[in-house]
């Protein structure tokens, strides 16, 4: 499916020294990415999501990811990894998209990983740890999520899994409203 060009954002959720459970999301897209971060704006518009998952109100996220989870150009295109309170968190991201990349064959694409929050001084080695796995890059790059759309997603994506791995009732009731298991896929 991506033979030439490549986009992977990746954000994460678990960080805090309480939480048991870490988890990579990712979205990937072509190079339809421009059409994929407008359609994005204007749900966000719509639905009234403010930029960060856990500011926005619960009814919003609600809309915002009944709009955005059936789009086409997603389907299969969202990706999970978890760990149990893994040693190194950046090298579970790392295995994250390494594992997602892998799951959607798309090894051998140009691809740019955009990662939120990374910092400066891990992006070579992020990029170091992917190509050890096998992964063909373009280049890493950091971006803080309030300044991309898709990124805005990836970071929806995990509250949501989140949500759904610890069991709320809303989450549930999404996945089998929206088909999700055709629709996310476990890296």
């Amino acid at each position: 499916m991506f033979q030439k060009r490549l986009f992977c954002y990746v954000d994460e959720t678990g960080q805090e020294a309480r939480d048991a459970l870490f988890l990579v999301a990712i979205v990937l897209s072509g190079p339809d990415r421009d059409q994929l971060a407008a359609f994005l704006l204007d749900v966000e518009c719509a639905t009234g999501k403010r930029l960060k998952w856990h500011r926005s109100k619960f009814t919003d996220r609600v809309a915002y990811l009944r709009q955005v989870l059936p789009h086409p150009s997603l389907r299969q295109n969202l990706l999970y990894a978890t760990y149990q309170r893994p040693a190194s968190y950046l090298e579970a991201t790392i295995d994250g998209v390494a594992r997602a990349l892998r799951a959607k064959g798309a090894t051998t694409a140009r691809t740019t990983v955009i990662v939120d929050g990374l910092r400066r001084t891990e992006v070579p080695r992020f990029a170091a740890g992917l190509r050890a796995r096998g992964i063909h890059l373009h280049k890493v790059r950091s971006l803080r999520e309030e300044s991309d759309p898709i990124l805005r997603l990836a970071d929806a994506l995990a509250g949501f899994l989140r949500d759904l791995l610890e069991g709320r009732p809303y989450a549930r009731e999404l996945q089998t409203d929206l088909g999700l298991h055709e629709v996310v896929l476990r890296a």
